[in-house]
């Protein structure tokens, strides 16, 4: 019903979100701890609809958005060694921040936000702070 009346303030059962609502989210679990963001999504086409799948996060996804060829670069250097995934259905929320369902140990993120900090925020003006 709360999906055919308008007047109604009960929330439907399907919510629809862009991309932009996902990537460069702030990953937290559920004690708050931030793990790291989301770079990328993988989707899946059906009929009815698309839908995502995982989270993609690491230090190749985030290159490859900065320029095409730096994420080449990366792919071949890294080989995917800190890429991670994580299964859409461990989403909880989409706010702000992206926040997971279970706790920081659950996930295998490869602490990718301190390597970016570490190997590429280092040479910008600022990128310390």
């Amino acid at each position: 019903m709360a999906e055919t009346d308008p007047a109604s303030n009960r929330p439907s059962t399907l919510r629809t979100l862009l991309l932009r609502d996902i990537v460069d989210g702030q990953l937290r679990t559920r004690e708050g701890r931030r793990i790291g963001r989301v770079a990328d999504a993988a989707l899946e086409w059906t009929p009815r609809g698309i839908y995502v799948r995982e989270l993609i996060l690491g230090p190749e996804a985030h290159l490859g958005r900065v320029w095409w060829r730096f994420g080449e670069l990366s792919t071949r250097l890294f080989k995917g060694r800190h890429e991670y995934s994580i299964s859409a259905s461990e989403i909880e929320e989409i706010g702000p921040n992206v926040m997971l369902r279970d706790t920081a140990d659950h996930y295998n993120t490869g602490d990718g936000d301190a390597w970016i900090r570490r190997n590429i925020f280092r040479f910008i003006p600022g990128g310390d702070k």
